[in-house]
């Protein structure tokens, strides 16, 4: 599997799952270890569509943190960085997810791809996921929602979703939970405001 055809997002969270094991004194990086990755990564996509679903990426973060807890720990010498091995498993959802990149269209893997692998096998991950309410239908549209058209074209596709409500703010929105000051009142303002609209 070629690094270069992953996004930066995913290279951080495989490193990330490295230094997860690492920290936990596992001998193997496992498939729990790319997915707790995936929900603790800073500005990540996954807790986003998690709770645009309507469902708590902490309280399934803390799941997988336990998990991996309980996983047996080895100590001495022989722990390390450099000791540590991906599992089969692992090996396993990263070529899903490279076959869901290519049914998608998509240049590059992202994590939604992974997460997606993850979705559509059968890991400890996917009973925690499951248990939550998560879907591969809901998780697709929850996506749709952050994502629309855009294919995975670039490295770093994850910086564009939804742009407009990282960067803006909905004004009708706002008006609507009478978060916006009044106009009423303010005809000195308006009259200044139109008149600077209209000059050439």
């Amino acid at each position: 599997m070629d690094i270069e055809k992953m996004t930066l997002k995913v290279q951080e969270a495989l490193n990330l799952a490295q230094q997860t094991a690492v920290k936990m004194n596992h001998q193997q990086v496992d498939t729990e270890h790319l997915m707790y990755a995936m929900l603790t990564q800073d500005d990540g996509l996954i807790p986003r569509l998690i709770d645009k679903m309507g469902i708590n990426s902490n309280a399934i973060t803390k799941e997988v943190y336990d998990y991996l807890d309980r996983q047996p720990k080895v100590l001495g010498e022989s722990a390390g960085a450099s000791s540590v091995y991906a599992t089969r498993r692992l090996e396993e959802v990263l070529l899903k997810s490279e076959d869901i990149q290519k049914k998608m269209g998509d240049s590059f893997i992202s994590v939604e791809h992974i997460f997606l692998a993850f979705l559509k096998g059968d890991y400890p991950s996917t009973s925690i996921l499951k248990k939550h309410g998560i879907t591969e239908k809901a998780f697709l549209e929850a996506l749709k929602s952050v994502r629309g058209s855009q294919r995975v074209g670039t490295n770093d596709p994850e910086g564009t979703y939804d742009a407009l409500k990282k960067y803006g703010r909905d004004l009708t929105e706002e008006a609507r939970g009478n978060k916006l000051d009044p106009v009423i009142g303010r005809d000195e303002e308006i009259r200044r405001v139109i008149r600077i609209l209209s000059r050439k």
